[in-house]
């Protein structure tokens, strides 16, 4: 099953669409400007990146990026808003 996810990398807090098969990385494409969550539409309609070093650091180094949790609850990313 292919399933697809908004991560965010913990330390440069930057969004890559991710593409996922049987529960491992098999795409990237990223990273992606701000956007609303309406502006990102159908993640499945991205370019992924599937080369391997491309997925090297999402394979090897997992922890550091993280669901963007905004984004699974639908709200707009950086929620809540600052200020």
């Amino acid at each position: 099953m292919i399933t697809y996810e908004l991560w965010t990398h913990r330390w440069t807090a930057a969004y890559y669409a991710v593409r996922i098969a049987d529960g491992c990385v098999t795409g990237l494409c990223g990273p992606l400007p701000p956007a609303p969550r309406d502006a990102r539409g159908d993640l499945a309609g991205y370019e992924y990146d599937d080369r391997s070093e491309a997925l090297r650091r999402a394979q090897k180094h997992p922890e550091q990026f993280a669901l963007a949790e905004a984004w699974r609850l639908g709200r707009g990313e950086g929620w809540p808003p600052l200020g």
